[in-house]
């Protein structure tokens, strides 16, 4: 890359989960249909309010920046909905390695607690010098 190049990482929680999160984990329908829609929503593992987006809108957001995307990825796609009885401790490694397998699939990626983009500006500024 040439000296100036850089890349830009985005890391957002998914609206999309909170709808799956309010149904699975907390049982509750009315949450699970007030999400649907929701800009704005509360984070547990941060301890507060975030906004919400969807990979369209991340997209949207990337293109319109001139960035040009190059990896998606879910993040913590199974491991908030593991019942009691999967050790996280103890199948760590496990968990770990399913959480890559299925957050790099976009099918999974889009239900996944976070969604992570990495980018570069679309110039052509990141690509290597021939001289």
């Amino acid at each position: 890359m040439r000296p100036g190049a850089g890349l830009c990482l985005s890391w957002c929680a998914a609206g999309p989960v909170e709808v799956l999160k309010a149904g699975i984990v907390a049982g509750d329908l009315g949450a699970v249909e007030g999400n649907l829609t929701a800009v704005w929503g509360y984070e547990s593992l941060l301890g507060g309010r975030v906004r919400l987006f969807t990979l369209d809108s991340l997209q949207a957001m990337t293109k319109g920046a001139s960035l040009a995307v190059a990896a998606e990825r879910g993040v913590r796609v199974i491991s908030d909905y593991l019942p009691p009885q999967v050790s996280r401790r103890e199948e760590y490694e496990r968990v770990f390695e399913l959480e890559r397998k299925l957050g790099s699939r976009p099918e999974f990626a889009a239900v996944a607690r976070y969604i992570q983009i990495i980018a570069r500006h679309s110039n052509g500024s990141s690509t290597e010098e021939t001289g």
